[in-house]
């Protein structure tokens, strides 16, 4: 009877709900204590489970004067039971599939995070964010002049703290980090050191006042004319996207 112990619990039911469906199945019309007895069960978990049994169609049960019977139904109850049980399964799956999307997108690194910031004082969370996330590859897109006008001023200290973590944090690793800059350098020239290779454009050429850096499924995108505003997506979507696209302008800039 072990196979058909472990067919009734894999329709939903305890252990002990199929111990006393089968005892009844063997022993027909019994009370309450009769079960109790024969199955070695308390009153209290016999009660419980003929709950249950009753509610699935799998016991009935009769008066007789003082005394309530329970009994088993038939075995071909069971496969009622199975039946039932996959038809609201094939249901829930056809529902389940026709909603897939809605989890997809709450599932971690596809529904993206959105983080909003204003001022200088995001230099400082972009770059410390960085170095707790530990990244192994880091992409920029920016404009070299513009970050310097930002952080030569009043915000002068800030940037000295971070460039000093930056320097730390950079000595020694094998970080990888591709950069297209505007500005600064002359235009079109490309340096490689090896792990940090950068590109730099025409300043005059490309009218770029932003910064985009892209790391770990993160992106931070700032504007530094007028107010500076800095936003940081994380998304592992929309990470591979740019990513893509940057990998595009690598390739054509290198020519």
């Amino acid at each position: 009877m072990q196979r058909w112990n472990n067919y009734l619990q894999s329709l939903g039911l305890s252990e002990n709900e199929a111990k006393i469906y089968l005892h009844t199945l063997k022993k027909g019309q019994q009370t309450v204590q009769q079960i109790s007895t024969g199955t070695n069960l308390s009153r209290v978990t016999v009660y419980a489970a003929i709950d249950t049994l009753i509610e699935m169609g799998l016991i009935s049960s009769v008066q007789k004067g003082k005394r309530k019977l329970f009994s088993a139904e038939p075995p071909e109850r069971i496969v009622s039971v199975a039946e039932t049980k996959v038809k609201k399964m094939e249901n829930m799956i056809n529902e389940m599939s026709s909603h897939l999307q809605e989890l997809k997108l709450a599932q971690s690194g596809d529904k993206p995070v959105v983080k909003f910031f204003e001022g200088p004082e995001a230099y400082r969370i972009v770059n410390e964010d960085l170095i707790e996330t530990k990244p192994k590859e880091i992409y920029e897109f920016g404009n070299i002049e513009e970050l310097q006008r930002i952080y030569s001023g009043e915000d002068k200290k800030i940037s000295e703290e971070i460039i000093d973590k930056l320097d730390q944090f950079f000595k020694g690793s094998d970080i990888k980090r591709r950069s297209i800059h505007v500005g600064s350098h002359d235009p079109e020239r490309f340096v490689d050191k090896g792990d940090v290779q950068r590109v730099f454009l025409d300043k005059n050429k490309y009218k770029f006042y932003g910064d985009i850096f892209l790391y770990k499924n993160k992106i931070w995108l700032s504007s530094f004319r007028g107010k500076q505003i800095s936003i940081l997506i994380e998304s592992g979507l929309l990470y591979d996207t740019l990513k893509a696209l940057f990998d595009i302008s690598w390739r054509s800039l290198k020519k």
